[in-house]
């Protein structure tokens, strides 16, 4: 007979273990192999729980852990945080690969998999099919599914699959290969299996091919220890209790009498004591009575038992800081919640799908390769992390990536959508193109620029010097005057926002400060005698870094819709255009960038007058007091004299900038600058009032060349507070404004 003959033939009895029948077959004259060390008698799939509870660790000797998954708190909860997340994922199958679109809905197959094995109290669930499979290759690094004589007949029922462990596996070699299974079951029986039936789960193992390595082996001996300094304690415990005083005799061995008349005494002594009782006892006797004192481990003692659980969680691939009480768990991408799934969940998961797919295909008799996997993303930590990838992809979607690219690229698994494909941005947010019009080679180098020196030109936090104003002129003009106040009258609500804004970063500022200053007053609780000298200013102040972020970020997205809604208001209203606005994006990049680089430095140049207020009140010697009145000074001041100026000159230079864009992408050809004419314009702008040139030539004001009013090239004094206008014109002269009717602005 064949080895195939010889295996077949115990097909027939499988069937009946399976029933609970009796059967006994004929154990064929072939080599087998102990693949377990141990070597002990094999456990049936209903004596499996009884197993993993029990199992005495192998060979039995004084320093072993016996019944570590029932013994070892550590061990038992390490294998619980790998096993219970898988157990707990839904089932995805399909047909062109993991987590793909041709998606497997068959409801026998589900059933399948929701009771896919048996043991003696009936079918195993899905969930402790998992954690019994997961149990055995963490404790033992091996484990065996196996498939009965049915899943041989195509187009029979399949029964449930049996759970087998190494003890009960032996491989059958013939001719130095692995010709099939001896699997030895609850009765004592032996049934053979062909490789094709058996799916062998195990952990790679540098020394040797057919066994797997168990993570256990690495565990134990820290597992040991632990066990060992845990019996210690409780020992150390039950000896602790009331175990009577010594009587120690100074001058020789006690008589019977003696013994008996002082432990009398002792006893009458403690009865009357649980009485509320007390009193003296005389004993006649040269003896000195001693209570014995309590014992208990030392620090040295805790500490390693604390590195002993961590390094038992290390082994078993789950982060070591699980196994420290913690308050609240992060579960997002930086956390050890992700790591734990990421790096040990996921893998082990992936294992055990493959041994799924080959059931699964077989289930379905089908020569297609399944495909099953582990459907993570309901799981918590996933869900964190989808919301961190989501955040990002709106990011790189406003950067003009389609969504259907930023659902595949971040693996969001978005369900398709109309216009996905295509991709839409700000027109203030394009990629900046090469300078069509490149500088030749032989040009002088350019004066290195210096935004910070400009900034603090435009908004020194010194007091503001008020620009002289000109009288109303005489030839006052009613009707640009009227423009003027229908085009500024538009910006007012950007300068509130703007004021608002900075205003509300400063107070964050403040506040950061002064919580700076109280948790030094609540450290020092006289401080009214207090002298800081010790100190510097920079342990007081607001994080600079934290408070850039938000105060370049919140201004300059302002700044970005302040401009949108200029070159709409021009485009619509002034032009009367009702095509699309499409601005020149890289212009519009360009301006944005200076104004970030103008308005961080204006944020550090608040940082640097309260350090220096601080430090000024350090000199000084000022208590904690004095100091924060201080501080609510400095920025009341700050707040007053700056939050207006900021909020006047930002509005002009984003609003005007974005007409001047919009001047050029509609085609006009004359523009005209225009102050209020009533009389409260600096003398420069007033000198410049109505003043027409060519759309692409500059402004002359004051002696100097400005593109439009606000222009950031221009000199500070040019530009801080500038309330002018620039509006387009028919043409170089002032009559084409006010007499042709064509002309809708």
């Amino acid at each position: 007979m064949t080895l195939f003959g010889k295996i077949s033939s115990s097909f027939a009895a499988v069937s009946q273990v399976l029933r609970g029948e009796s059967a006994t077959a004929a154990v064929p004259a072939v080599e087998t192999r102990e693949i377990d060390a141990a070597g002990t008698e094999g456990k049936s799939l209903g004596g499996m729980a009884a197993w993993l509870s029990n199992w005495d660790g192998g060979a039995a000797s004084a320093g072993d852990l016996a019944k570590p998954y029932a013994r070892s708190a550590w061990v038992r909860s390490a294998i619980g945080f790998v096993a219970a997340p898988i157990s707990m994922r839904p089932l995805i199958f399909s047909r062109d690969r993991r987590g793909g679109d041709q998606v497997i809905e068959d409801p026998e197959l589900t059933k399948f998999w929701e009771r896919p094995a048996r043991n003696a109290g009936g079918k195993m669930n899905r969930q402790d099919f998992i954690e019994a499979t997961v149990a055995l290759l963490k404790l033992r690094g091996q484990c065996f599914w196996l498939l009965d004589p049915t899943w041989e007949i195509r187009g029979a029922g399949k029964n449930p699959l049996i759970l087998a462990s190494a003890e009960s596996m032996h491989a059958i070699i013939d001719g130095g290969e692995l010709v099939g299974w001896n699997y030895r079951g609850a009765r004592g029986s032996n049934f053979q299996f062909i490789p094709a039936n058996v799916i062998h789960h195990k952990f790679w193992n540098p020394y040797d091919e057919v066994v797997g390595l168990s993570e256990w082996e690495a565990a134990q001996i820290s597992a040991e220890a632990d066990y060992a300094a845990g019996v210690f304690a409780k020992n150390l415990a039950k000896n602790n209790g009331d175990r009577g005083p010594y009587v120690i005799g100074k001058s020789g061995q006690f008589t019977d009498d003696q013994v008996k008349q002082i432990s009398a005494q002792l006893k009458a002594k403690r009865e009357l004591g649980r009485k509320g009782d007390f009193r003296a006892a005389f004993i006649p006797a040269d003896v000195d009575v001693k209570d014995p004192s309590v014992e208990s481990v030392d620090a040295s003692y805790v500490a390693q038992r604390l590195e002993n659980r961590k390094e038992v969680y290390i082994a078993f691939g789950v982060p070591p800081s699980f196994a420290d009480p913690q308050a609240s768990y992060s579960i997002g991408s930086a956390s050890d919640r992700f790591r734990l799934i990421e790096d040990t969940c996921m893998p082990l998961a992936a294992k055990i799908a493959d041994g799924m797919e080959i059931v699964s295909a077989r289930f379905l008799d089908t020569l297609d390769t399944i495909f099953v996997e582990f459907d993570w993303d309901s799981h918590s930590t996933m869900q964190a992390i989808r919301a961190e990838r989501f955040d990002t992809a709106v990011k790189a979607v406003d950067k003009g990536m389609p969504w259907k690219v930023a659902g595949e690229y971040f693996r969001l698994k978005f369900p398709r959508f109309a216009g996905d494909d295509v991709g839409r941005i700000p027109f203030n947010l394009t990629e900046i193109t090469a300078d069509p019009k490149p500088e030749p080679a032989n040009a002088p180098a350019a004066v290195k620029s210096d935004p910070f020196g400009d900034l603090q030109r435009l908004f020194s936090l010194a007091p503001v010097t008020r620009i002289p104003a000109v009288p109303a002129r005489k030839d006052f003009n009613p009707a640009t005057a009227a423009k003027w106040a229908q085009i500024h009258k538009a910006r007012e609500p950007w300068e509130k926002k703007f004021q608002s804004k900075v205003s509300r970063y400063l107070m964050d500022a403040r506040a950061e400060t002064l919580r700076n200053i109280a948790t030094l007053a609540g450290q020092h609780p006289d401080t009214a005698k207090m002298v800081m000298k010790d100190l510097t200013a920079l342990s007081l102040v607001f994080d600079l870094g934290k408070f850039l972020e938000a105060w370049t970020k919140g201004l300059l997205g302002i700044s970005a819709a302040a401009m949108e809604a200029a070159g709409l208001e021009v485009w619509t209203d002034e032009l009367l255009r009702d095509d699309p606005l499409t601005m020149p994006a890289a212009e519009v990049l360009r301006a944005l960038s200076e104004r970030e680089n103008r308005i961080s430095g204006a944020g550090q140049q608040v940082w640097e007058q309260i350090v220096t207020s601080l430090q000024d009140g350090i000199t000084k010697g000022e208590t904690t007091d004095q100091m924060a009145e201080r501080i609510r000074t400095k920025f009341s001041s700050i707040d007053k004299q700056r939050s207006i100026v900021i909020a006047k000159t930002e509005t002009t230079v984003a609003y005007e900038t974005a007409r001047n864009l919009a001047f050029h992408a509609a085609g006009v050809q004359w523009k005209q600058w225009l102050t209020s004419g009533l009389g409260n314009s600096r003398h420069d702008h007033a000198s410049a009032d109505e003043q027409i040139v060519p759309v692409d030539e500059p402004f002359i004001v004051g002696g100097f060349e400005m593109l439009f009013p606000g222009d950031p090239n221009a000199p500070a004094k040019e530009v801080i507070n500038c309330n002018c206008v620039s509006i387009a014109v028919a043409g170089p002269n002032s009559d084409d404004i006010n007499n042709d009717p064509t002309v809708p602005y």
